[in-house]
Protein backbone atom coordinates (compact mmCIF):
# COMPACT_ATOMS: atom_id res chain seq x y z
CA UNK A 1 0.00 0.00 0.00
CA UNK A 2 1.07 3.81 -1.08
CA UNK A 3 0.23 6.68 0.99
CA UNK A 4 0.12 9.78 -0.58
CA UNK A 5 1.43 12.34 1.25
CA UNK A 6 0.07 15.76 1.37
CA UNK A 7 2.12 18.57 0.93
CA UNK A 8 1.41 22.42 1.64
CA UNK A 9 -1.81 23.65 3.10
CA UNK A 10 -5.73 21.24 2.37
CA UNK A 11 -8.43 22.72 1.19
CA UNK A 12 -10.11 22.60 3.80
CA UNK A 13 -7.90 25.27 5.85
CA UNK A 14 -8.14 27.70 3.22
CA UNK A 15 -11.77 27.33 3.16
CA UNK A 16 -11.98 28.11 6.68
CA UNK A 17 -9.13 31.22 6.51
CA UNK A 18 -11.16 32.40 3.65
CA UNK A 19 -14.50 32.18 5.80
CA UNK A 20 -12.75 33.72 8.99
CA UNK A 21 -11.70 36.75 6.93
CA UNK A 22 -14.96 37.41 5.16
CA UNK A 23 -16.57 37.17 8.25
CA UNK A 24 -13.96 39.99 9.87
CA UNK A 25 -14.59 42.18 6.88
CA UNK A 26 -18.59 41.91 7.71
CA UNK A 27 -17.41 43.04 11.33
CA UNK A 28 -15.83 46.02 10.34
CA UNK A 29 -18.04 46.86 7.56
CA UNK A 30 -20.83 46.58 10.22
CA UNK A 31 -18.83 49.19 12.86
CA UNK A 32 -17.91 51.73 9.98
CA UNK A 33 -21.74 51.54 8.98
CA UNK A 34 -22.75 52.28 12.56
CA UNK A 35 -20.18 54.71 13.89
CA UNK A 36 -20.84 56.89 10.15
CA UNK A 37 -24.66 56.92 11.19
CA UNK A 38 -24.08 57.78 14.54
CA UNK A 39 -21.85 61.32 13.63
CA UNK A 40 -24.24 61.89 10.73
CA UNK A 41 -26.76 62.11 13.72
CA UNK A 42 -24.45 63.94 15.98
CA UNK A 43 -23.59 66.20 12.72
CA UNK A 44 -27.11 67.18 12.39
CA UNK A 45 -27.68 68.37 15.94
CA UNK A 46 -24.63 70.07 16.29
CA UNK A 47 -25.86 72.32 12.66
CA UNK A 48 -29.08 72.42 14.33
CA UNK A 49 -28.10 73.85 17.49
CA UNK A 50 -25.77 76.33 15.79
CA UNK A 51 -28.87 77.40 13.62
CA UNK A 52 -30.53 77.83 16.45
CA UNK A 53 -28.08 80.13 18.33
CA UNK A 54 -26.94 82.45 15.81
CA UNK A 55 -30.81 83.06 14.68
CA UNK A 56 -31.33 83.82 18.24
CA UNK A 57 -27.80 85.83 18.35
CA UNK A 58 -28.98 88.21 14.84
CA UNK A 59 -32.19 88.78 16.71
CA UNK A 60 -30.37 90.17 20.07
CA UNK A 61 -28.38 92.06 17.46
CA UNK A 62 -31.69 93.30 16.14
CA UNK A 63 -33.17 93.81 19.57
CA UNK A 64 -30.25 95.63 20.57
CA UNK A 65 -30.12 98.31 17.10
CA UNK A 66 -33.88 99.01 17.74
CA UNK A 67 -33.34 99.97 21.52
CA UNK A 68 -30.38 102.00 20.36
CA UNK A 69 -32.55 103.78 17.35
CA UNK A 70 -35.35 104.67 19.78
CA UNK A 71 -33.16 105.29 22.79
CA UNK A 72 -31.36 108.20 20.96
CA UNK A 73 -34.51 109.47 19.42
CA UNK A 74 -36.49 110.80 22.78
CA UNK A 75 -35.71 112.53 25.78
CA UNK A 76 -33.77 110.82 28.80
CA UNK A 77 -37.85 110.99 31.22
CA UNK A 78 -39.12 108.20 28.44
CA UNK A 79 -36.58 105.94 28.33
CA UNK A 80 -37.62 103.11 30.86
CA UNK A 81 -41.01 103.31 29.05
CA UNK A 82 -39.82 103.68 25.18
CA UNK A 83 -37.67 99.94 26.48
CA UNK A 84 -40.39 98.59 27.89
CA UNK A 85 -42.23 98.79 24.56
CA UNK A 86 -40.10 96.91 22.82
CA UNK A 87 -39.90 94.17 25.18
CA UNK A 88 -37.06 95.44 27.29
CA UNK A 89 -37.19 95.30 31.31
CA UNK A 90 -35.31 98.15 32.77
CA UNK A 91 -33.52 99.21 35.89
CA UNK A 92 -32.27 102.43 35.76
CA UNK A 93 -29.94 102.60 32.73
CA UNK A 94 -29.70 99.30 32.55
CA UNK A 95 -32.01 97.24 30.12
CA UNK A 96 -32.49 93.30 30.17
CA UNK A 97 -33.99 90.97 27.30
CA UNK A 98 -34.27 87.28 26.70
CA UNK A 99 -34.69 85.76 22.97
CA UNK A 100 -35.61 82.28 23.06
CA UNK A 101 -32.89 79.99 21.03
CA UNK A 102 -35.52 76.95 21.72
CA UNK A 103 -37.53 75.15 24.21
CA UNK A 104 -34.53 74.46 26.95
CA UNK A 105 -32.20 78.04 26.50
CA UNK A 106 -31.91 81.12 26.23
CA UNK A 107 -29.81 83.90 25.10
CA UNK A 108 -29.76 86.93 28.22
CA UNK A 109 -29.08 90.23 27.50
CA UNK A 110 -27.80 92.75 29.42
CA UNK A 111 -26.88 96.18 28.69
CA UNK A 112 -25.71 99.74 29.86
CA UNK A 113 -27.34 102.88 28.35
CA UNK A 114 -25.24 105.96 28.83
CA UNK A 115 -23.96 109.02 26.81
CA UNK A 116 -26.24 108.06 23.79
CA UNK A 117 -24.40 104.70 23.38
CA UNK A 118 -25.13 101.21 24.34
CA UNK A 119 -22.39 98.98 26.24
CA UNK A 120 -23.44 95.51 26.08
CA UNK A 121 -22.57 93.93 29.76
CA UNK A 122 -23.71 90.31 29.32
CA UNK A 123 -24.53 88.45 26.27
CA UNK A 124 -25.19 84.71 27.86
CA UNK A 125 -26.73 81.60 26.92
CA UNK A 126 -28.68 80.28 29.66
CA UNK A 127 -30.72 76.61 30.10
CA UNK A 128 -34.12 77.01 31.14
CA UNK A 129 -34.86 73.75 31.84
CA UNK A 130 -33.97 71.92 35.25
CA UNK A 131 -31.26 69.64 35.33
CA UNK A 132 -31.99 66.73 36.87
CA UNK A 133 -29.77 63.54 38.07
CA UNK A 134 -30.27 60.34 36.07
CA UNK A 135 -29.96 57.26 38.76
CA UNK A 136 -31.24 55.14 36.62
CA UNK A 137 -27.86 52.94 36.23
CA UNK A 138 -27.48 50.51 39.88
CA UNK A 139 -23.71 51.49 40.42
CA UNK A 140 -21.03 49.66 42.51
CA UNK A 141 -20.54 52.07 45.64
CA UNK A 142 -17.38 51.05 46.34
CA UNK A 143 -16.21 48.97 49.44
CA UNK A 144 -17.99 49.36 52.15
CA UNK A 145 -20.84 51.11 50.73
CA UNK A 146 -18.47 54.33 50.10
CA UNK A 147 -18.01 55.34 46.76
CA UNK A 148 -14.39 56.35 44.74
CA UNK A 149 -15.91 59.59 43.92
CA UNK A 150 -17.42 62.78 45.58
CA UNK A 151 -21.69 63.25 46.37
CA UNK A 152 -23.13 65.70 43.99
CA UNK A 153 -23.97 68.21 45.18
Amino acid sequence: MERKRSTGISVGASSILVVFVVLCLTAFATLSLVSANSDYKLTRRTAQAVEEYYAADSRGVECVAQLEEALNSISSQEISAAAVQLGWTSQGSVFQRQVPINTSKNLEIEVEYSNGRIDIIRWQVVNTQEWSQDDSLNLWAGENGFSALPPLS
